[in-house]
This record gives structure tokens, C-alpha cells and sequence, in this order.
């Protein structure tokens, strides 16, 4: 999956009345909603450094792109 197909989910969990730039990092919530698993999951695997994250102050973000390049690694060792 495609850093675009993440943008376009984004967007839609987004109110779409309000014209904005897409996200270019997601919440642990939001990428727990784009993966389809928990909240916990996101920050288990954040911790376990299978999924890259950016701290900012205090929030843990996780970028459409490390989010993209996880789904992709995951799709290509179900492949293997």
C-alpha cells in the first residue's frame, strides 16, 4: 500500500467541511484506525522499533510514510 492510499484515509477520517493540507504524521489513535488494530498494538510496535515514530514534546507521531513502509515490509515477508 501506497503513501497515497494512507493520505486518502486519512482525508476521509478527516471533516471533509474544512479545506486542509494532508497529514503528514498521524496520531498512535489515528494509525491504530489505519491499520485496523489498537491503539496498544501501535505503541507496542513503536516500542519494539518494528514501526518508526517522531516525538514531539510529548506525542508520538507516526509519519504516512513509516506507516506505508511498514504495510509494504509486512505485505512482502507474507509474500516470501
Amino acid at each position: 500500500m501506497e503513501a497515497a492510499s494512507f493520505c486518502l484515509i486519512v482525508c476521509v477520517m478527516e471533516d471533509r467541511r474544512e479545506a486542509r493540507p494532508p497529514k503528514l504524521n498521524l496520531s498512535v489513535d489515528e494509525a491504530a484506525a489505519a491499520l485496523g488494530v489498537s491503539p496498544r498494538m501501535v505503541r507496542s510496535l513503536i516500542a519494539k522499533r518494528t514501526l518508526k515514530s517522531n516525538h514531539i514534546g510529548r506525542r508520538v507521531l507516526v509519519s504516512v510514510e513509516a506507516l506505508a513502509a511498514f504495510v509494504r515490509d509486512r505485505e512482502a515477508e507474507a509474500s516470501a
